[in-house]
Protein backbone atom coordinates (compact mmCIF):
# COMPACT_ATOMS: atom_id res chain seq x y z
CA UNK A 1 0.00 0.00 0.00
CA UNK A 2 1.47 3.46 -0.74
CA UNK A 3 2.00 6.35 1.62
CA UNK A 4 0.27 9.61 0.43
CA UNK A 5 1.87 12.48 1.50
CA UNK A 6 -0.15 15.80 1.87
CA UNK A 7 1.10 19.46 2.94
CA UNK A 8 -1.49 21.31 5.24
CA UNK A 9 -0.82 24.89 5.18
CA UNK A 10 -2.95 25.85 7.57
CA UNK A 11 -5.12 24.30 10.36
CA UNK A 12 -8.28 24.63 8.27
CA UNK A 13 -6.98 23.23 5.50
CA UNK A 14 -8.51 19.91 5.95
CA UNK A 15 -11.80 21.50 6.95
CA UNK A 16 -11.37 23.23 3.07
CA UNK A 17 -10.86 19.74 1.23
CA UNK A 18 -12.89 17.09 -0.19
CA UNK A 19 -13.16 13.91 1.20
CA UNK A 20 -14.92 10.24 1.06
CA UNK A 21 -18.33 11.88 2.36
CA UNK A 22 -18.07 15.58 1.65
CA UNK A 23 -16.89 15.33 -1.85
CA UNK A 24 -17.15 18.28 -4.31
CA UNK A 25 -16.41 16.38 -6.99
CA UNK A 26 -19.96 14.95 -6.86
CA UNK A 27 -21.58 18.47 -6.80
CA UNK A 28 -20.82 19.63 -10.13
CA UNK A 29 -24.59 20.39 -11.26
CA UNK A 30 -25.34 21.70 -7.92
CA UNK A 31 -22.24 23.95 -7.73
CA UNK A 32 -23.57 25.44 -10.94
CA UNK A 33 -26.32 26.51 -9.40
CA UNK A 34 -25.39 27.92 -5.73
CA UNK A 35 -22.61 30.07 -8.51
CA UNK A 36 -25.96 31.80 -9.59
CA UNK A 37 -26.77 32.90 -6.17
CA UNK A 38 -23.19 33.27 -4.43
CA UNK A 39 -20.82 36.22 -5.31
CA UNK A 40 -17.02 36.78 -4.68
CA UNK A 41 -18.17 40.09 -3.09
CA UNK A 42 -20.24 38.57 -0.16
CA UNK A 43 -19.05 37.95 3.42
CA UNK A 44 -18.66 34.79 4.50
CA UNK A 45 -21.88 34.55 7.07
CA UNK A 46 -23.85 35.86 3.57
CA UNK A 47 -22.72 32.93 1.78
CA UNK A 48 -23.38 30.87 4.73
CA UNK A 49 -27.02 32.72 4.77
CA UNK A 50 -27.54 31.85 1.04
CA UNK A 51 -26.16 28.21 0.97
CA UNK A 52 -27.81 26.81 4.19
CA UNK A 53 -31.33 28.66 2.32
CA UNK A 54 -30.46 26.98 -0.37
CA UNK A 55 -30.25 23.59 1.21
CA UNK A 56 -33.40 23.73 3.02
CA UNK A 57 -35.40 25.24 0.34
CA UNK A 58 -34.57 22.41 -1.80
CA UNK A 59 -34.39 19.30 -0.02
CA UNK A 60 -37.29 17.81 2.25
CA UNK A 61 -37.20 15.33 5.15
CA UNK A 62 -37.94 11.43 4.79
CA UNK A 63 -37.20 9.56 7.46
CA UNK A 64 -37.35 6.52 5.67
CA UNK A 65 -34.01 7.06 4.42
CA UNK A 66 -32.37 7.25 7.57
CA UNK A 67 -31.06 3.73 7.39
CA UNK A 68 -29.26 3.97 3.92
CA UNK A 69 -26.40 5.18 5.26
CA UNK A 70 -24.32 8.58 4.26
CA UNK A 71 -24.63 9.42 0.76
CA UNK A 72 -21.74 11.50 -0.73
CA UNK A 73 -23.25 12.06 -4.02
CA UNK A 74 -24.04 15.48 -3.86
CA UNK A 75 -25.93 16.02 -7.18
CA UNK A 76 -27.68 12.88 -6.46
CA UNK A 77 -29.48 14.17 -2.97
CA UNK A 78 -30.26 17.25 -4.88
CA UNK A 79 -32.10 15.22 -7.47
CA UNK A 80 -33.95 12.83 -5.08
CA UNK A 81 -34.98 15.92 -2.88
CA UNK A 82 -36.69 13.58 -0.15
CA UNK A 83 -33.39 12.87 1.88
CA UNK A 84 -32.10 11.78 5.41
CA UNK A 85 -31.18 13.99 7.93
CA UNK A 86 -27.53 13.46 7.35
CA UNK A 87 -27.74 14.47 3.48
CA UNK A 88 -28.81 17.78 4.50
CA UNK A 89 -25.66 18.24 6.62
CA UNK A 90 -23.44 16.44 3.62
CA UNK A 91 -25.05 19.17 1.07
CA UNK A 92 -24.13 21.74 3.17
CA UNK A 93 -20.73 20.72 4.29
CA UNK A 94 -19.83 20.20 0.70
CA UNK A 95 -21.07 23.73 -0.54
CA UNK A 96 -19.43 25.63 2.56
CA UNK A 97 -15.72 23.99 1.77
CA UNK A 98 -16.45 24.75 -2.36
CA UNK A 99 -17.35 28.38 -1.67
CA UNK A 100 -14.15 28.32 1.29
CA UNK A 101 -15.71 28.79 4.27
CA UNK A 102 -14.22 26.14 6.76
CA UNK A 103 -16.64 23.40 7.70
CA UNK A 104 -16.88 20.02 9.80
CA UNK A 105 -20.04 17.24 9.50
CA UNK A 106 -20.31 15.47 12.45
CA UNK A 107 -22.24 12.94 13.42
CA UNK A 108 -23.97 12.51 16.58
CA UNK A 109 -27.30 13.39 19.03
CA UNK A 110 -28.87 15.77 21.33
CA UNK A 111 -27.56 14.03 24.77
CA UNK A 112 -31.15 14.95 26.24
CA UNK A 113 -33.38 14.15 23.55
CA UNK A 114 -31.44 10.90 22.67
CA UNK A 115 -31.96 11.52 18.93
CA UNK A 116 -29.18 11.21 16.01
CA UNK A 117 -28.51 13.97 14.12
CA UNK A 118 -25.84 15.20 11.52
CA UNK A 119 -24.72 18.44 12.10
CA UNK A 120 -22.18 21.10 10.43
CA UNK A 121 -19.28 22.87 12.17
CA UNK A 122 -17.91 25.90 10.79
CA UNK A 123 -14.67 26.98 11.82
CA UNK A 124 -13.05 30.37 12.16
CA UNK A 125 -9.97 31.72 14.33
CA UNK A 126 -11.74 31.81 17.36
CA UNK A 127 -14.86 30.27 17.35
CA UNK A 128 -17.14 27.50 16.38
CA UNK A 129 -20.97 27.82 14.92
CA UNK A 130 -23.37 24.81 14.68
CA UNK A 131 -25.88 24.36 12.75
CA UNK A 132 -28.22 21.14 12.34
CA UNK A 133 -29.67 22.18 8.85
CA UNK A 134 -32.47 19.27 8.47
CA UNK A 135 -33.98 20.97 11.83
CA UNK A 136 -35.12 25.01 10.64
CA UNK A 137 -34.68 27.18 13.29
CA UNK A 138 -35.19 31.16 13.50
CA UNK A 139 -31.64 31.36 14.18
CA UNK A 140 -30.15 28.79 11.84
CA UNK A 141 -26.96 28.02 14.54
CA UNK A 142 -27.27 26.00 17.88
CA UNK A 143 -27.25 28.40 20.64
CA UNK A 144 -25.67 25.20 23.35
CA UNK A 145 -24.19 22.49 21.79
CA UNK A 146 -22.70 21.22 24.66
CA UNK A 147 -25.57 18.81 24.96
CA UNK A 148 -24.47 17.21 21.72
CA UNK A 149 -22.33 13.95 21.27
CA UNK A 150 -20.14 13.46 18.58
CA UNK A 151 -19.63 9.88 17.39
CA UNK A 152 -17.74 11.51 13.81
CA UNK A 153 -16.31 13.72 11.86
CA UNK A 154 -15.63 14.19 8.21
Amino acid sequence: VGVKTVNIDTDFDPFLSANSIVNISTAQNTIKETDKIITKKMTDEEKIEKLYNFVITNLSYDYRKDVDGLNSDIDKIMEEQEVSYSDYAVVLTTLLRNYGIPSKLALGKHESLNTDSAFVIILNEDTEKWIEPFYERENKYIEDASNIVVYKYY
